[in-house]
């Protein structure tokens, strides 16, 4: 899969989340009404420099019911935070589980998911937020990791993170920054 594929699916990705959430906050009743303020209040759309989206939506994004295994799922997703969880997080975690995508293309999809700036780097809190998804653990649990990854694959000492550090540190800490989901068909 090349990078245009790849920026292509993250583009097409996020103006979905962006659009279904458009609709469902056109479809949120007027909290003035008695409809309005029995349902979920606080809508949030995606935030689009933030990739945020709360529970509400992610349902209706993704078209599931709003159940309490569902809530499992998102809180899952959201260790820190169990307002909103990081659609970014959601997309590194399907990535995941998709077999055709070799360590490369994992890679390279983390660093277009969490290049902000798009000059080809990641720092410190980018890893975190990439271990903190893929592990489905707090960025507190992940944070000695991260700083040990850091330290070992950071070639220059810059704090940050090219392509080549990533697949460095996907061959030196395979399940670290790739983990494999243990009893799921295809993953790894």
């Amino acid at each position: 899969v090349s990078s245009k594929i790849h920026r292509g699916m993250i583009k097409i990705f996020r103006e979905f989340l962006i659009q279904k959430s458009n609709a469902a906050l056109s479809e949120t009743p007027d909290p003035g009404t008695r409809e309005g303020r029995d349902s979920t209040i606080g809508v949030v759309a995606v935030e689009r420099a933030s990739w945020k989206i709360d529970y509400s939506t992610l349902c209706r994004v993704m078209s599931i019911e709003p159940t309490g295994e569902a809530r499992k799922v998102f809180e899952l997703l959201s260790p820190d935070d169990y307002d909103k969880i990081d659609a970014r997080q959601l997309v590194l975690g399907l990535v995941n589980f998709i077999p055709s995508f070799s360590v490369h293309e994992k890679c390279q999809m983390m660093l277009e998911l969490y290049d902000s700036k798009k000059d080809g780097t990641l720092n410190f809190d980018n890893l975190l937020d990439i271990l903190s998804g893929n592990h489905l653990k707090s960025r507190d649990v992940v944070n000695g990791k991260a700083k040990t990854m850091m330290n070992v694959v950071d070639r220059g000492g810059t704090g940050k993170l090219v392509f080549d550090d990533l697949l460095d540190a996907a061959t030196k800490f395979p399940n670290l920054l790739l983990p494999k989901h243990i009893g799921v068909a295809g993953s790894g």
